[in-house]
């Protein structure tokens, strides 16, 4: 990958922070690597990000995380920042909860990232993401 990308990473894990940060780093394909432990920290860093002419590139979420989830994060989201949902969301994951799912596809979630991923796993996720 050429161009380098502005990455915002949520979860309320620290340790899952750490790991994507090494690995998308390792990598070689970040560029700034935003950081959030629930939805509506995302939302603030989303706009500081903005407001230093970042564009984010790739966004990954968590699902299950207090104060604001996955899924009301991405529904807050889309309202106030991407109606259209051009962004690319990947969703990070260790259930497989059918409904959550597809509360996610509702919001123009197309991507799931399991936890544990692996490096080639992280890489193929961003580049379908990037693709579509």
């Amino acid at each position: 990958m050429d161009t380098k990308l502005n990455v915002l990473l949520i979860d309320d894990d620290a340790k899952t922070i750490e790991l994507l940060k090494r690995d998308l780093n390792e990598l070689g394909i970040a560029d700034n690597i935003y950081t959030a432990c629930n939805g509506q920290e995302a939302l603030t860093e989303y706009l500081n990000a903005t407001k230093n002419s970042d564009n984010i590139d790739v966004i990954f979420s968590d699902i299950v995380m207090p104060v604001c989830n996955g899924i009301e994060f991405l529904e807050q989201f889309r309202e106030k920042f991407d109606p259209d949902q051009k962004k690319n969301i990947i969703m990070l994951t260790s259930k497989s909860d059918k409904s959550l799912v597809l509360k996610a596809i509702s919001f123009g979630v197309h991507h799931y990232l399991l936890k544990p991923w692996s490096q080639q796993s992280l890489m193929q996720k961003i580049m379908i993401a990037l693709s579509s």
